[in-house]
């Protein structure tokens, strides 16, 4: 009976929101255990239903954040919304399903993917693993098989935000990505600070900006064939303190 009660006592802690103070908002944001939600950090159990479900129920309620304790969490694709957060404590792992058939987007293919959405936030201290060697190679077989017609443009970056506004991503170690780690595409208002990025392998931008106003690189590591792809397209680029593998300031 005891055994019971505190079980139930768990379950019901950890179902219950509680507030933190986040930078980017001015009033508190309501902060949700990823446990909750029936999320397993066990590496093994595809996360992105319930993933989704998670974020779809943080919008409705206004918006929130989402933590991410320490685990790997395999998932596909998923969108984030307005007004919530994902946070990756230190240890927590996202990492890419080499499914083919798990990849989605809008704006583009990507782990995490968002368009026309504001406050939105990628952040905390933890990793996420593109898995790229297994991932590629599986959307090279479903190419030749026919069932993708263009595995180059279907291959998925880490994080793409199109359309959007006050968004951020900091504090992350991002890597093997498929694709680039991070898109940005005609948006506005977004900040990259403290991230460690490693993309050795992938000739593509690690980091991707288009048509966007207002984007601050902050205290940031590149480890990749070509770290930054800015064109006249975009305006009010702000970089400092970026460096690559060899020391070079990116600008």
């Amino acid at each position: 009976m005891k055994h019971k009660l505190l079980v139930s006592f768990l379950v019901l802690l950890l179902s219950v929101p509680f507030e933190v103070m986040a930078q980017e908002y001015k009033a508190p944001v309501r902060e949700y255990k990823a446990v909750a939600f029936g999320i397993k950090a066990d590496g093994v159990t595809l996360n992105t239903a319930s993933i989704q479900r998670a974020i779809d129920f943080l919008s409705a309620k206004g918006g929130g954040t989402l933590t991410f304790y320490v685990g790997r969490y395999l998932t596909g694709s998923f969108e984030l919304k307005s007004n919530v957060r994902i946070r990756l404590s230190g240890g927590a792992v996202f990492v890419f399903s080499p499914n083919a058939f798990d990849v989605q987007g809008k704006g583009g293919n990507a782990m995490i993917y968002a368009d026309g959405q504001q406050n939105i936030s990628v952040f905390g201290g933890g990793t996420i693993e593109g898995n790229s060697s297994q991932l590629c190679d599986n959307i090279r077989k479903q190419a030749e098989a026919g069932h993708i017609k263009d595995a180059e443009a279907f291959t998925p970056v880490l994080i793409s935000f199109s359309n959007c506004s006050n968004a951020t991503v900091s504090t992350l170690y991002l890597q093997n990505a498929p694709a680039s780690t991070v898109r940005l595409n005609r948006c506005k208002d977004v900040t990259l600070k403290k991230l460690f990025v490693f993309n050795k392998g992938n000739a593509r931008p690690a980091i991707d900006i288009k048509d966007c106003r207002n984007v601050k690189l902050q205290d940031t590591y590149v480890d990749a064939p070509e770290p930054l792809r800015h064109d006249g397209s975009s305006n009010e680029i702000s970089i400092s303190n970026c460096k690559t593998v060899s020391g070079q300031t990116l600008k």
